[in-house]
C-alpha cells in the first residue's frame, strides 16, 4: 500500500462497545507510522463530531456519539 501510494482510513466510534476505540488507537500506534498531523478536532456544523490524527498514509478518526452500527448505515 506504501508503495502504491494508497490511503487508508480508520476509524471508530466513542460509543462502540464492540470495536474499542482505545484498541483502535493502540492498534494505529503500533504500525510505527510517522504522525503528520496530531491529534486535532473536526467539526461538522460548528460542533465537534470527532477527532482525526493523520500519519504517513493513514487517517485515524475517531467520531464522536456514534454506536458500532455506523458501518451498516454508511453501507445502505
Amino acid at each position: 500500500m506504501v508503495r502504491n501510494h494508497v490511503r487508508v482510513l480508520v476509524y471508530y466510534g466513542y460509543t462502540d462497545m464492540a470495536c474499542n476505540f482505545i484498541m483502535g488507537q493502540q492498534f494505529v500506534d503500533q504500525l510505527g507510522l510517522r504522525r503528520t498531523l496530531k491529534k486535532t478536532p473536526w467539526k461538522f456544523d460548528r460542533q465537534i463530531a470527532g477527532f482525526k490524527t493523520l500519519f504517513d498514509w493513514l487517517t485515524w478518526n475517531v467520531l464522536r456519539l456514534t454506536p458500532h452500527n455506523l458501518r451498516v448505515y454508511w453501507l445502505i
